[in-house]
């Protein structure tokens, strides 16, 4: 799929919480966005460092409801909630 991509014209961009897998598409895929949650920050430093010169940022998909509730029913947000922005980028 990625071939049929390029082949016409267009970069490839892998939205992943496959962190271990990252490093092996280097030169194929030509960004990465990597969804977060709560056990894939538990990984990020593990492979962090496979990872120089990559393009990769970081993203979050959030259900449809109010921002009060998310830490309560969502564990993942109150792990983000509890690093800083320099622990994991």
């Amino acid at each position: 799929m990625i071939a049929v991509i390029k082949a016409h014209g267009f970069r490839v961009r892998l939205i992943t919480r496959e962190v271990q897998h990252i490093a092996k598409l280097r030169g194929v895929v030509d960004h990465f966005s990597i969804s977060l949650d709560a056990d894939v920050l538990d990984e990020i430093d593990q492979h962090r460092a496979d990872w120089a010169g990559l393009d990769i940022d970081y993203s979050l998909v959030l259900p449809a409801i109010p921002s009060a509730d998310l830490v309560r029913i969502k564990p993942q947000y109150a792990a983000l909630r509890g690093k800083s922005a320099g622990d994991w980028c």
